[in-house]
């Protein structure tokens, strides 16, 4: 990206980081999380346990196979560090963007780690992603909800799971 870029700033980082942004005024190649590495890093691995909008299982080798066809760098070992929240501060952007892409979820998700609200939704429907799953629904039906709360996504949850369990007795 270019010094004169208009594209948004990352928010999910510390203000240090927010202040170099600002400082350059473009987007950064690099996100700089410091401090929001274990919360990144406990995201990614929610993101491995949940099932995916589409196709099977998380898989790390077709997550770097998806990120080399978009000509981004992400070693297994990279892959690691991310998802235990140890390593460089500095993550680069197109590869939250590859991870937003094969998981189903917004990018916003691993970017802006300060937005509860959108970590609070994203987190809700991986509920339900995971709830559909379980009793043999395929997780494509979730997208069918629409615009419900949080809340309401986790009793939707919650109720396909009684319903099963209460089937299978």
């Amino acid at each position: 990206p270019s010094a004169t870029s208009q594209e948004p700033l990352c928010r999910g980082c510390c203000s240090a980081c927010r202040g170099h942004h600002r400082l350059h005024r473009r987007r950064p190649e690099r996100h700089r999380l410091g401090c929001g590495l274990p919360e990144l890093g406990r995201r990614l691995r929610l993101l491995e346990t949940s099932p995916r909008t589409a196709g099977p299982q998380f898989d790390v080798a077709v997550l770097i196979d998806l990120a080399a066809e978009r000509e981004i760098d992400l070693t297994v070992e990279q892959w690691s560090q991310l998802r235990t929240g140890a390593g460089s501060a500095e993550v680069p952007v197109r590869v939250l963007y590859a991870v937003a892409e094969y998981t189903g979820v917004a990018v916003g998700y691993l970017t802006d780690l300060a937005d509860k609200g959108l970590a609070e939704a994203t987190e809700a429907q991986l509920e339900l992603r995971s709830a559909i799953r379980e009793v043999g629904g395929e997780s494509v039906l979730a997208r069918s909800v629409g615009d419900v709360s949080p809340a309401g996504l986790r009793a939707i949850a919650a109720s396909l799971r009684a319903a099963h369990r209460g089937s299978s007795d």
